[in-house]
């Protein structure tokens, strides 16, 4: 078994040194990838809920035509029910409403009201049908004047009724500490079982190789002694004389 295991400078060790950073490589690809990927699918699936239930809450609570006047009492009681509905929602922190023009109609800043922020490309995805988030955190834009904390999550949400196109957006700021703590849970979970299923894969190889190496290694010391000992001439001819004289000394002699 020591011998099993011992170390030298042969081919057994460069094939476990080669071995060794060939699999640390691979499993470092391996984790970074389904690490992103699993990023990825989880961000996408907490961004998308979020547009659908705003969406939903703002089919149940508004129309068009509240869009269209916007500054009548019936349309801002309306937005403030659609507002006390949304924030339910865990972690989003703040709401705001545009017109089809990409002009403020409501927010819980009432300071943003009436502003536009026509370099706002999302904003013009969203005002074009698209569903659009904005990942990067810490960016400031002209929007965040009143904002304090810019480490939000912004989902722009297209609102269209039955018959109708876009007639305003809905801009839900969520904070993505929950969904980041998620995120780095599964790439804690990714690279601990990658570690591991690669460990044992290198210990089963390595071992295995060793193994072979070992038995081959005693076939050939094997086969080296019986050639020379068919290459002596002592064990050669004098064994079957030895025999022979055995087998007398063992046969009985006659009276």
């Amino acid at each position: 078994m020591k011998r099993l295991f011992r170390i030298g400078r042969g081919p057994v060790t460069r094939f476990a040194l080669l071995s060794f950073f060939v699999t640390a490589a691979t499993t470092a690809a391996l984790v970074v990838i389904i690490s992103y990927h699993f990023r990825q699918h989880l961000l996408e699936r907490e961004w998308t809920w979020t547009a659908a239930y705003v969406a939903k809450e703002a089919h149940s609570n508004l129309s068009a035509a509240h869009f269209l006047a916007p500054h009548t009492p019936e349309a801002q009681a309306r937005f403030t029910t659609f507002y006390e509905d949304v924030i339910l929602l865990p972690e989003l922190v703040r709401l705001k409403i545009y017109d089809a023009e990409g002009t403020v109609i409501w927010s819980d800043e009432p300071r943003l009201v009436g502003q536009r922020f026509l370099d706002n490309p999302l904003l013009q995805g969203a005002l074009a049908g698209r569903i659009t988030v904005k990942g990067e955190i810490g960016e400031r834009k002209g929007e965040h004047v009143y904002e304090p904390n810019p480490s939000l999550v912004e989902v722009y949400v297209p609102i269209v009724f039955q018959g109708s196109r876009v007639v305003g957006v809905v801009e839900a700021y969520k904070s993505p500490d929950q969904v980041f703590a998620r995120v780095r849970s599964i790439k804690v979970i990714v690279a601990a079982t990658a570690l591991l299923g690669a460990s044992l894969l290198y210990i089963a190889l390595v071992y295995i190789v060793r193994r072979s190496a070992v038995r081959i290694e005693q076939q050939q010391e094997a086969l080296e002694y019986r050639s020379a000992r068919h290459a002596d001439p002592a064990h050669r001819d004098g064994a079957p004389g030895r025999d022979r004289r055995s087998r007398d000394r063992g046969r009985p002699r006659d009276p």
